[in-house]
């Protein structure tokens, strides 16, 4: 129970400083601003979205954890981490040096692919689904997992933190977005992967030693 209760609040706590100000995120705040759209069942299916690509991550996880001994997941699992972290980080710096400014304003043509649907559900569900699928978050679910103590934890955790960030995109977003810059939150997030990289690293090659 420990094990779960612990794999749950890493993957939530993770996923959730990763995922905060993030673009899709930022594409549920704009769609709830149409008036066409309730932001409740944009939120519902927001959710939906997230916990299909959590369950295919985790499925792909589990047959890593199935068929590839543990300690070269978990060695890849940090080079991994590491040099996504590397790439959001020369990505902040490059934007940083062509940019002085922070342009929060929603994203008109990735909003403008959602309008046409009437179901504020469906929007809600393709918005997550068309943009996670592959992502960096679905990747970091896929690697927690396949390396966790408790895969179900993890996938729970995962889940509950994206949920909980769609629902404050629907609902609150537009405060945060506001109160919490973009740029920071990608900043503090590639330095969170670069660190849990590292320290995956260290304690498999030290286990191997």
């Amino acid at each position: 129970m420990l094990a779960f209760i612990t794999a749950v609040a890493i993957a939530f706590g993770f996923i959730f400083i990763n995922e905060l100000g993030d673009k899709t995120q930022i594409i549920i705040l704009c769609l709830a601003t149409r008036p066409q759209y309730s932001p409740k069942r944009l939120a519902t299916g927001a959710v939906t979205g997230f916990a299909v690509v959590v369950t295919i991550g985790g499925l792909v996880a589990l047959l890593l954890s199935t068929f590839v001994q543990m300690d070269w997941i978990t060695l890849a699992s940090g080079c991994v981490f590491i040099i996504l972290g590397s790439i959001q980080i020369m990505k902040w710096i490059k934007e940083r040096k062509e940019s002085h400014g922070i342009d929060l304003a929603c994203d008109a043509e990735g909003t403008r692919k959602f309008e046409k649907r009437s179901s504020s559900f469906l929007a809600g569900f393709l918005a997550i689904v068309s943009m996670e699928l592959g992502d960096k978050t679905q990747v970091a679910t896929i690697l927690l997992a396949s390396t966790s103590a408790s895969f179900l934890g993890t996938l729970v955790g995962s889940w509950a933190a994206l949920s909980v960030l769609a629902v404050i995109g629907a609902l609150a977003g537009q405060w945060i977005a506001r109160k919490v810059p973009t740029r920071v939150m990608e900043i503090l997030s590639s330095i969170a992967f670069v660190l849990i990289g590292t320290i995956m690293l260290v304690g498999t090659i030290t286990a191997l030693m």
